[in-house]
């Protein structure tokens, strides 16, 4: 007689709540197939929503929002954006993978906990940017360690000297920065050990160094 196994791989995703100093937001507590458990925040935004009219100008900070907002979504999946247009326009917001979480924890008490470091990847407003698959944030995410992909616009520059373009770019990623700065520790990461990657922007001649420490003298 023979035996038949059916082996079936569950994906669980159990909606979870994290108190930031912009507002809650409510994420996954993710279970793959292999067994390895991680908490989810997508779509998180960092700064106002930016329109057409407006895209070429300097992000302003997110002011914060009441109730609770959706983060188990990513960018191109919000409300204000309709089409691909808009997806390289009003992209500046960021994704969180955490294998820890801070639920109900008080902004003043934040600093008390046991924090983990963090790695911070740009990785701009483009068509091959998937912040909606869980995969592609969690591939050998370490126990420790807090991942950040920070969406943010890149906008063709009109000549090779002409830096109006790149200092955009820059003061996005600064800002998002800044987010990470003030909000990171909720997610159980340490924003005094920041590591920043170039990620996929291309966007070389940006110090990433430099910007970091002008987000953290602010």
């Amino acid at each position: 007689m023979t035996l038949l196994y059916l082996l079936v791989l569950v994906h669980v995703a159990v909606a979870v709540q994290v108190s930031t100093k912009s507002g809650k937001l409510k994420g996954d507590f993710i279970r793959n197939q292999f067994g390895s458990n991680y908490y989810a925040f997508r779509g998180i935004p960092y700064a106002k929503p930016m329109i057409s009219n407006i895209s070429s100008k300097d992000a302003q900070p997110i002011e914060m929002w009441n109730g609770v907002r959706d983060a188990t979504i990513g960018w191109r999946s919000q409300p204000n954006v309709t089409n691909e247009r808009q997806e390289l326009e009003d992209c500046l917001y960021l994704t969180i993978y955490t294998r820890k979480i801070r639920r109900w924890l008080p902004p003043t008490m934040a600093h008390t906990y046991q924090t983990s470091p963090v790695e911070v990847y740009f990785q701009g407003c483009n068509i091959n940017s998937k912040d909606n698959q869980t995969k592609s944030g969690t591939d050998n995410l370490p126990n420790d360690v807090v991942k950040v992909l920070i969406y943010h616009r890149e906008i063709p520059s009109s000549s090779p000297g002409d830096k109006t373009k790149t200092d955009i770019t820059t003061k996005d990623q600064l800002l998002a920065l800044e987010w990470i700065k003030d909000n990171i520790v909720f997610f159980g990461g340490d924003p005094q050990r920041v590591a920043v990657f170039q990620g996929h922007s291309g966007l070389a001649d940006i110090d990433i160094n430099r910007l970091f420490n002008r987000a953290n003298r602010t």
